[in-house]
């Protein structure tokens, strides 16, 4: 009698990776803001806006840090005293645009049109992506004793 050998197929491993997204208070009424382009003080804390047109909307004083404007048009828009640290503006229109005493720290403005925006009262430091070209396009600013403001 002859013996006779089967192999077996080597095991494969699968690694699973997990995402965790954090929790936000970021509510439906906080969101509802822009059909009435109210937004001030609302609590916009990651929210994605990339490709909206969100001309006029007055986000002062929001809460908006790590929201996503990759590619949105927010002409005409206020962001007054709005905190938007870690906010992706890559590519997004924002002509006219008030950022006056913002907090920009780690935003990303690569490819973003600043066409007479203003930019009183900001610091630029820590700012990603934000070339000479685009600030000679801004209507006025304030950086480090440079003031170009009311």
């Amino acid at each position: 009698m002859e013996a006779t050998t089967t192999t077996q197929p080597e095991p494969t491993t699968t690694t699973s990776t997990t995402t965790t997204v954090p929790v936000t208070t970021t509510t439906v009424l906080d969101i509802a803001c822009i059909k009435t382009t109210a937004c001030q003080y609302a609590n916009l804390v990651g929210v994605d806006f990339s490709r909206l047109k969100l001309d006029f909307v007055d986000f002062s004083v929001a809460k908006m840090a790590g929201a996503n404007f990759v590619g949105a048009n927010l002409t005409n828009s206020i962001f007054i005293r709005t905190d938007l640290s870690a906010v992706n503006f890559e590519g997004a229109t924002l002509k006219n645009v008030d950022f006056t005493a913002a907090t920009l720290t780690a935003a990303s403005f690569k490819g973003a049109n600043l066409e007479g925006a203003v930019l009183c009262d900001v610091d630029l430091t820590g700012v990603l992506d934000l070339t000479k070209e685009q600030l000679e396009k801004v209507k006025k600013f304030k950086t480090k004793g440079k003031v170009y403001c009311p």
